[in-house]
């Protein structure tokens, strides 16, 4: 029988930040289709029709419309597009759509070779039409419902599903639920939170896999790889004396001013060793022992010391220019990181101008994002288009793995000693994982909860190797693990089913 964490204040905070106050994870947001239209080819396909066509708009997943081609009519066919509010924006946004059949199990076998779904672009065509098979098809309870799930390689506004006649084995019959996008995984990592605007893996290439701000090198550099690393592979230069230069424009939007936030894993190295990061209006500096932020022309820029060489950590800055305040923030592995003080430096601006005065002028004020690279490694470069407040960089570095610390620090004193570690393994996994560390598993609970924060799997410890429920379908998860003295342990968990 399973047994229920309990209930306390402190669970409530964590997933209350895990999943509400920082936002509801990436990969889990749905935009529904909004409107739709439909054709039948009226001459070869008379008693072809779609009934109550708006019912496959909108996200009430159990009412649907329904396609009818008779079995016989060879040379019939009905589309039908559902359109979705606006185009996209970001790359690797994944389409499903709901189908059902009123009276056979679903297969591709039963769609009769003659079903299609291709996406668009106002109006027009992305050239990606598409025969539904087995691996686009997922089956629901019953196997008379099912979803269909398509990626565009390119931006869309809308999604078509064409249906030939002649072959169809439904029963003269198919059933539309709903269609929705929502992002789909693209990295060994899972979607980062927070809901990115640039995102760069560098797994083997230095393309932004959202918005398609790839970063070119110059004609000096060629970019170099290395595996094993963080999530995959990492960007790497070996050279000691000169700079490996990447560079992407961008184009005039809302990045070009406001608030920021930029995240990375990084290594220096004890000599001859640096990173470089320029985005319009912050300019970031990691080398040994130095890490530095600044937005300004003039003194003074933010700065620590307590970097280690040869050591992947994960670093953060945030620059928030809201109301009369700017403010610049460092993080490392998701918590303040200075020499003194908070952690930030904050300025009055002066009142309708827009500029600290102690600070001086912008001083990066240029449309490109820049990354330089000697004798360094980077990885998962993150560029968000607001101030991520401490909280959400929190949760970004938990989303990795990299805090020890995925609680409220004001809920409890009890900060986890930086000599306590626990891990899961393998991630990604395909449903059995070990637990791992030198925290005490004995007489601790363990809660699983999906990325809107719903628990799907509660038990006490039993043994550090156990199999995830077989009903949970591939995702993101997030693992909590509660000690008996009440530590709280949180780690992301990629399932691949």
């Amino acid at each position: 029988m399973k047994n229920s964490l309990p209930q306390g204040m402190i669970q409530k905070v964590v997933f209350a930040l895990l999943f509400i106050t920082g936002a509801i994870l990436y990969a889990q947001d749905k935009t529904y289709a909004s409107s739709q239209s439909y054709q039948t080819n009226g001459i070869l396909c008379p008693g072809c029709s779609v009934e109550n066509p708006q019912n496959a708009v909108g996200s009430d997943e159990t009412n649907f419309a329904t396609i009818k081609i008779p079995l016989s009519l060879l040379g019939g066919k009905v589309e039908q597009t559902l359109i979705f509010p606006e185009k996209t924006k970001k790359h690797f946004k994944k389409i499903v759509i709901g189908i059902g059949s009123p009276s056979h199990v679903l297969s591709a076998k039963l769609l009769g070779g003659e079903a299609y779904v291709e996406s668009y672009s106002g109006g027009t065509s992305n050239g990606d039409k598409t025969l539904i098979n087995n691996n686009m098809l997922e089956l629901g309870q019953g196997q008379k419902r099912g979803t269909i799930a398509f990626t565009p390689a390119k931006f869309f506004d809308a999604i078509k599903i064409t249906l030939n006649g002649g072959t169809l084995g439904l029963n003269d019959a198919l059933q539309i639920y709903y269609a929705y996008h929502t992002p789909d995984q693209f990295t060994n990592c899972g979607n980062p939170p927070l809901d990115p605007l640039y995102y760069y893996p560098f797994n083997g290439n230095t393309n932004d896999v959202i918005s398609g701000m790839n970063l070119i090198p110059d004609n000096a550099t060629t970019a170099t790889f290395q595996t094993g690393q963080t999530c995959s592979n990492t960007l790497i230069s070996h050279k000691t004396s000169s700079l490996d230069n990447y560079q992407a424009v961008i184009p005039n939007h809302s990045m070009l001013k406001g608030s920021k936030t930029v995240s990375f894993f990084a290594r220096v190295n004890e000599s001859s060793s640096s990173i470089g990061i320029e985005i319009p209006r912050l300019q970031i500096l990691l080398a040994p022992y130095v890490f530095s932020a600044q937005s300004y022309t003039q003194a003074p820029h933010i700065e620590s010391d307590n970097i280690t060489p040869n050591q992947m950590d994960f670093y953060t800055v945030v620059f928030q220019e809201e109301g009369d305040i700017a403010k610049l923030c460092l993080y490392k592995n998701g918590d303040y990181i200075v020499s003194q003080g908070s952690g930030c430096l904050e300025c009055d601006l002066e009142p309708g101008e827009g500029i600290c005065e102690k600070f001086g002028e912008h001083t990066v004020n240029t449309n490109l994002i820049k990354v330089d690279l000697k004798n360094a490694q980077i990885d998962e470069l993150l560029v968000y288009d607001k101030a991520l407040n401490y909280y959400e960089v929190l949760e970004l570095a938990c989303s990795y793995g990299k805090s020890q610390n995925c609680t409220d620090p004001n809920v409890t004193s009890k900060k986890i000693n930086s000599t306590e570690t626990f891990t899961i393994s393998p991630n990604p996994t395909t449903g059995e994982i070990t637990l791992d560390g030198n925290v005490l598993l004995v007489g601790s609970d363990i809660s699983i909860r999906n990325t809107s924060g719903t628990e799907v799997y509660h038990s006490a410890f039993r043994s550090r190797t156990f199999e995830l429920p077989a009903t949970l379908p591939g995702g993101v998860y997030m693992l909590t693990l509660q000690t008996k003295d009440k530590k709280i342990y949180t780690r992301k968990i990629i399932l691949t089913r």
